[in-house]
């Protein structure tokens, strides 16, 4: 995958990181088997007391969304997935997450290539409708056991078809 960023004077305000269908097809198990020797487990394995009594099975839920990607991009040649597009709160309006957007769909037009992502929030999904993007399915993730009033975790999967309209 790539990271993708914008600065405004000199800092750091937003960031994208996407990864190409060209990756969905390699399992990463070396790696994180690589990470795990290098680090030890993720803290929340070790630490349960400090990120919540149900972190690890919170964690390990969010595989559904792999599935669900791969099931939603199934017999598409091309394709990018939007990992993660934040900006920084305090440059929030200014216009930095539209830039990155709008480099994102200009390259995946230019590939006659799709653009999938996963949100989290209405507003999101509001934001990703105005410039093109679909909403596939609307997911709730639940760890098993966990019945704390922040437990379910609502998604937006969403997709975004080349300006040709061609999906190849």
């Amino acid at each position: 995958g790539v990271a993708l960023g914008v600065r405004s004077n000199r800092d750091l305000v937003g960031c994208m990181c996407l990864s190409p269908s060209s990756c969905a097809t390699r399992t990463q198990i070396w790696d994180d088997v690589m990470v795990m020797f290098k680090f030890g487990p993720p803290p929340m394995y070790k630490e349960k007391g400090a990120y919540g009594p149900h972190s690890s099975k919170r964690a390990e839920k969010l595989e559904v969304l792999t599935k669900k990607r791969k099931e939603h991009m199934k017999g598409l040649k091309r394709w990018i997935y939007l990992q993660t597009l934040g900006v920084s709160f305090d440059h929030h309006g200014k216009g930095h997450g539209k830039k990155l957007l709008q480099l994102l769909i200009q390259t995946a037009d230019m590939l006659n290539a799709s653009i999938y992502l996963e949100t989290e929030s209405e507003n999101n999904e509001g934001l990703y409708k105005k410039f093109g993007f679909q909403t596939l399915e609307v997911t709730t993730l639940r760890a098993a056991g966990d019945d704390s009033p922040t437990a379910n975790l609502n998604m937006w999967l969403m997709r975004k078809t080349p300006s040709g309209g061609k999906i190849e």
